[in-house]
């Protein structure tokens, strides 16, 4: 079943949305951490969602802290702590970008663990674009240049489209090899999303502030 929250409004083909209320009042803070995302579709939720619990039988599994159905997601852009001025600033700039980037196809490739599978600090599954243009790598380098012209830094390192399943608590993780084969599974993305990120002992919490639907 799909979780509530940030995601409940995803999959939804009527939804077209912007926060209900205002990004400062939605917010509720400043300066706001927050980052830009993908939703995933909620039948590729439930295959990761059964590809973490057969991670959990693994002997180092309790070495993990392992990310909830509800939080599962593909990063585009860290935006780190804006100010709520600035940060209103790229509301219209995911409007625009969802009106450029055609719903990204990507296929579920493989769980692994960046930097490496033998030294895992994040245990995550890779994405494979299925389209050989690959729009999304194309879309994200776009919309690195379109945040850095509002003045905002974009990602230094190479877009590698993942989903976070779990952190090592105390990285590297030694002594395991971090590597499962998953049965090939093809979706299209179809919500980009604005996401408040609060970091708390039990994990973070996110809160969409813009959500729009790429057609």
């Amino acid at each position: 079943m799909r979780a509530a929250g940030w995601k409940a409004l995803a999959n939804d083909p009527d939804s077209i949305v912007a926060a209900p209320v205002s990004i400062a009042q939605a917010a509720g803070v400043d300066p706001v951490r927050c980052f830009i995302a993908l939703a995933l579709p909620a039948d590729v939720e439930a295959v990761l969602a059964r590809a973490r619990e057969t991670l959990m039988s693994e002997p180092w599994a309790d070495l993990v802290r392992w990310v909830p159905d509800e939080n599962l997601h593909v990063t585009l852009h860290f935006l780190g702590e804006l100010p709520v001025e600035r940060l209103a600033g790229v509301a219209p700039l995911l409007r625009e970008t969802a009106q450029d980037l055609s719903p990204p196809a990507c296929s579920l490739d493989r769980v692994t663990a960046f930097p490496s599978p033998t030294r895992a600090r994040v245990v995550v599954t890779e994405l494979r674009e299925t389209d050989p243009a690959h729009p999304l790598q194309h879309g994200v380098a776009r919309l690195g240049d379109a945040l850095a012209a509002l003045g905002i830094p974009g990602e230094r390192r190479r877009f590698r489209p993942h989903v976070t399943l779990g952190r090592v608590r105390r990285p590297p993780l030694r002594g395991a090899r971090v590597e499962l084969a998953l049965t090939e599974t093809r979706f299209t993305f179809r919500e980009l999303v604005l996401l408040r990120s609060e970091l708390r002992p039990d994990g973070a919490r996110y809160t969409a502030l813009e959500t729009v639907r790429l057609d």
